[in-house]
């Protein structure tokens, strides 16, 4: 529940007691499992990770295709569900956020970079994807794209999700 109204209202959007009137149970019941909201916020962004380490894992053995493919329907789920990410929500509040959920966050967004920039190279190496920028370059540029393309095509046109994410594999593919 923690995750569902961050990604809904912000970290700093909710309280224990928004949690608890969701689902039917007292305070105390929460604060049995997570003392304060930083701990709250640490387990639901260490989830995350978690996530997506399993999902690393099981497409490391795909080729960069696959992994790019498998990268973008993370994002494809979000915005099917009319969610943002974990990340571009709490990176929003992040001048507000805990030291301790800040530094979970960063372990996050590094080892989703380090997969994009994996793929990236591999893919390169392979000769199917072109760019002539450093792949961590490129990596940052495409998952700022994507999570950018979540955010605002709730704004624009929900179509406008598809055809971003469209536009950044073609690119890559072609190298223009």
């Amino acid at each position: 529940m923690g995750d569902k109204l961050i990604r809904e209202q912000g970290y700093n959007g909710f309280s224990f007691t928004d949690i608890s009137k969701v689902l039917g149970i007292r305070n105390a019941s929460i604060h049995y499992y997570f003392p304060t909201k930083t701990d709250l916020g640490i387990a639901v962004v260490k989830r995350q990770h978690e996530e997506l380490n399993q999902i690393v894992r099981n497409s490391a053995k795909s080729d960069p295709v696959k992994q790019l493919s498998r990268f973008m329907d993370m994002y494809n789920t979000l915005h099917n569900d009319g969610q943002v990410c974990i990340v571009g929500s709490l990176a929003t509040d992040l001048n507000t956020i805990e030291k301790p959920v800040r530094k979970e966050l960063k372990f996050l967004a590094d080892d989703i970079l380090l997969w994009m920039k994996t793929i990236l190279e591999e893919g390169k190496k392979q000769g199917i994807f072109h760019y002539k920028i450093s792949s961590r370059a490129k990596a940052l540029l495409i998952i700022s794209n994507i999570m950018a393309a979540l955010q605002l095509s709730r704004i624009t046109d929900p179509g406008d999700f598809d055809l971003i994410r469209n536009s950044i594999i073609k690119e890559l593919k072609t190298g223009s």
